[in-house]
C-alpha cells in the first residue's frame, strides 16, 4: 500500500519509511454510488483520500437546499482541513460512483503529522490551494448571475477535470443538470436552459452525462456576448 501512497500529492515527498508508517494505519474502504461516507456535522474521525472513483462535497444552505462545494476524485484528501480542529465535518461526502478511498484516523495521523515538517508543510500548501479555490467560488457565485456562475464553474471542472481529447475536453463526471444546479445555486430547469443554448450554439455537447467542451475559450466569448 504505501507505493500506492507514494502517487498521492500530500505524500510523495515523504520517505519510504515514513509511507510506511501511514500505511499502516490506513485501511481501504469501497464505497457502492450514492454511498454517504459522512454527513454534514458527523464527529470528525478520519481524514479520507480517494483511491478511485469521484466523491462529491455537499452543504446544506439556511433553507435546506443542497450545494456541491467540491468533487474529489483519484489521490485527492478528504477532510484534511480538520485535522487539528475539534470540529465537526463541515460538509457531507458522497460517492458519485463506485470509488474507493483510503481512511486515515485522524489521532494518529495528527501524531504522524507532528513528527514530519515534510508532511505538515504538504498540508499548510493544501489548504492554501483549496482556500484560492473556495474564494474563486465564492466570487463567481456572489459577483456574476447565473450564466456566469455556470460558466466559470465549467472553466474551473475543465481546468482540475478536463481531459483533453482529439473532438474536445471531457468532463467524465458523470454530472447531471440537477447536480450542476446544486454547484452554482440554480434550478435544475435554468441549468437545462442554459446548457441547451449551448449546445446548439456547438460550444459543448453532453451525453449520459459526460460533458464534451469543443472549445473552451468559446465558452468565455459566448459569455460576453
Amino acid at each position: 500500500m504505501w507505493k500506492e501512497l507514494r502517487g498521492v500529492g500530500l505524500f510523495r515527498e515523504l520517505s519510504e519509511e515514513f509511507l510506511k508508517m501511514i500505511a499502516s494505519i490506513t485501511h481501504l474502504k469501497a464505497v457502492a454510488r450514492g454511498e454517504t461516507i459522512f454527513f454534514e456535522g458527523d464527529p470528525y474521525t478520519a481524514m479520507y483520500v480517494v483511491r478511485s472513483g469521484k466523491v462529491r462535497l455537499t452543504k446544506s444552505t439556511a433553507e435546506g437546499k443542497e450545494m456541491i462545494v467540491y468533487i474529489r476524485q483519484d489521490g485527492e484528501p478528504i477532510g484534511a482541513a480538520m485535522l487539528f480542529l475539534e470540529h465537526p465535518y463541515p460538509a457531507t461526502a458522497q460517492a458519485i460512483e463506485d470509488s474507493e478511498v483510503w481512511q486515515i484516523p485522524h489521532v494518529e495521523l495528527e501524531h504522524l503529522v507532528r513528527q514530519n515538517p515534510d508532511l505538515s508543510i504538504a498540508i499548510i500548501r493544501l489548504l492554501g490551494e483549496r482556500l484560492l479555490q473556495t474564494q474563486a467560488q465564492m466570487r463567481d457565485l456572489a459577483l456574476q448571475d447565473k450564466w456566469g456562475a455556470l460558466i466559470s464553474t465549467l472553466q474551473r471542472l475543465i481546468e482540475e477535470y478536463g481531459r483533453v481529447t482529439t473532438k474536445g475536453t471531457v468532463l467524465d463526471l458523470n454530472l447531471s443538470h440537477q447536480e450542476l444546479a446544486k454547484m452554482i445555486g440554480s434550478t435544475r430547469e435554468g441549468v437545462n436552459r442554459m446548457m441547451s443554448q449551448l449546445k446548439k450554439a456547438q460550444i459543448l455537447d453532453v451525453v449520459r452525462g459526460e460533458i464534451t467542451v469543443y472549445d473552451a475559450k468559446k465558452l468565455q466569448l459566448f459569455l460576453k456576448d
